[in-house]
């Protein structure tokens, strides 16, 4: 699974790893894959955060269902429950895609269907 250490600087824009664009400051141009290894970098930082915000949510939602349990209130508990089975079947959708989108990306660009590769740009922009 990739550490979340995104890019060479640690960013998640990567560095641009294409020829060079300009000599005196020896900015480089962009490549395809610098494109794809963003995007990389966004599916990871959503697989990063994903579960600790639909964590935070479902402990809302659960502390306010205990709050209705020990008010009485029925109805309160049974919209408390419908909401939390909501937002885990979103999980799941979210973080789904996110793995789908990882494993294409990988599979046409990097070679390989594991969703949890990161995308390696070489020295003058192609895969290694």
């Amino acid at each position: 699974m990739n550490s979340f250490s995104f890019g060479s600087a640690g960013s998640l824009f990567p560095a641009c790893t294409g020829p060079l664009a300009d000599y005196a400051t020896g900015e480089r141009m962009c490549t395809i894959c610098d494109l794809f290894s963003f995007i990389m970098n966004i599916v990871f930082f959503i697989q990063f955060w994903a579960p600790f915000v639909a964590g935070m949510i479902i402990g809302y939602f659960a502390i306010k269902a205990l709050f209705g349990i020990m008010t009485g209130k029925v109805s309160d508990l049974k919209e408390m429950k419908g909401i939390i089975i909501d937002i885990l079947i979103g999980f799941l959708f979210i973080y789904g895609a996110t793995i789908l989108v990882s494993a294409l990306i990988n599979l046409l660009y990097g070679g390989t269907i594991n969703p949890f590769a990161g995308i390696s740009c070489g020295a003058i922009g192609g895969f290694r």
